[in-house]
């Protein structure tokens, strides 16, 4: 099953994934401030996402362990999850 691209509510910017999706609002619109218990579900829940994209983009299973964890490290210090 296809996940149809969805664009970004903020800038209207088309991503395919939900990894490249989650990137795009945190890297150019800033961290989920003040967001619902809902969003900040979703954004955990990309983690995953962003972990399988790591190992299909050709890194290893331990580095791409590292930059999720990373990921979610900085995502908790910026209130984000």
């Amino acid at each position: 099953m296809k996940v149809k691209p969805t664009p970004c509510a903020i800038c209207g910017e088309t991503k395919d994934t939900p990894a490249e999706r989650l990137a795009h609002m945190l890297v150019a619109h800033g961290p989920l401030a003040g967001a619902s218990k809902r969003k900040r579900n979703a954004a955990r829940k990309a983690l995953p996402v962003i972990h399988q994209g790591l190992e299909k983009m050709g890194f290893d299973e331990i580095t791409s362990h590292k930059v999720t964890n990373l990921v979610f490290e900085e995502l908790r210090k910026a209130g984000a999850l």
